[in-house]
């Protein structure tokens, strides 16, 4: 029988390989692979939508205020890629997961640009945190559609906004796409963003340890394999030569053309059911075998007490030998 796994608790996903030539970026979510992908040859500073921001290294700190996140953690990783100017098509990137994971959240940090995500049927997404209207800092969702404002100050101030997203179901993958739209800028502008996943993983089904012999048709006997409850008989069945499966009926007597065969009157066979051929009274002998003798012709024949081909052979012998005396 197979079970659902039990899921684990949540986690953030350990970044570990930045592909700035490919643009995409690997890493673990308790044990499950996790990858996202962008588009190379894009117009801008970078090469690729996925660059190396340095995230994978660990130790980052912008995800720890509890005021924007709802799960704010620190000391994490987390995957640089842009917003694509608005004069060019908006960037899109694909995440997948390989094994299902439930409620996954994504932090989003200096965010200036629009993203729009595609989710799998049945899942929402929803804001669980993030810049209020303040400061000119705002990070709003609608629907699908994250939206986020530019914000130039001088650093060391935070610029742009961030916020926290859940996709509300149990998925293997997303997609989204980013935008950056700001009015006079010129076109080989790109928005760089910040992103961290964090989510509960749903193992794969286990075994419950119930095997396939545990099955009803396991206690069916084989068709080939002989029934325990009946006893193998090694004789002969007379009319066809396959072997008997229980005792001989009673034939009736000589004179009606048919043989007495020795059967007891419970129905069981007697082991000496031998005839004389003048009598057809049974002979029997201290070693277990009969004999049957003819006094006119002086023959005999000798069988085994099991053996069943007599039974067929001496009433055509008693009936021969009457028909040479008549």
């Amino acid at each position: 029988m197979v079970v659902p796994g039990v899921a684990q608790a949540q986690s953030f996903v350990d970044w570990i390989d930045v592909d700035t030539t490919l643009g995409t970026a690997t890493g673990t979510l308790a044990g499950a692979q996790v990858t996202i992908s962008g588009p190379c040859g894009i117009p801008g500073p970078v090469a690729c939508g996925i660059y190396d921001a340095g995230g994978e290294a660990g130790g980052y700190t912008g995800f720890g205020d509890a005021a924007l996140f709802a799960t704010p953690v620190v000391n994490t990783d987390y995957v640089g890629f842009v917003g694509g100017f608005g004069n060019n098509p908006p960037l899109v990137y694909d995440v997948s997961f390989s094994a299902p994971v439930t409620d996954p959240v994504i932090l989003i940090e200096n965010l200036a640009s629009t993203l729009v995500f595609t989710l799998p049927p049945g899942a929402t997404l929803s804001r669980l945190s993030g810049d209020p209207t303040i400061d000119n800092r705002t990070f709003t969702v609608t629907g699908t559609t994250v939206v986020g404002t530019l914000v130039d100050c001088p650093q060391p101030c935070r610029v742009d906004a961030a916020g926290e997203l859940q996709i509300n179901g149990t998925v293997t993958g997303f997609s989204f796409t980013a935008r950056y739209d700001v009015a006079g800028s010129p076109g080989n502008l790109v928005d760089g963003i910040n992103l961290q996943l964090g989510g509960t993983v749903l193992p794969p089904p286990v075994d419950a340890g119930v095997s396939e012999d545990a099955s009803p048709d396991a206690a069916e006997p084989d068709a080939d394999e002989p029934d325990a409850g009946e006893p193998e008989d090694g004789g002969l069945i007379a009319d066809s030569g396959s072997p008997d499966s229980g005792p001989p009926a009673d034939s009736g007597n000589v004179d009606s053309g048919s043989v007495d065969t020795g059967a007891s009157d419970s129905g069981s066979p007697r082991p000496d059911a031998g005839f004389r051929p003048d009598t057809g009274a049974p002979i029997n002998n201290d070693a277990g075998v009969t004999t049957e003798e003819d006094e006119g012709c002086g023959c005999s024949s000798t069988r085994s007490p099991g053996g069943a081909w007599a039974n067929l052979a001496l009433p055509f012998l008693v009936w021969s030998l009457r028909r040479r005396r008549r």
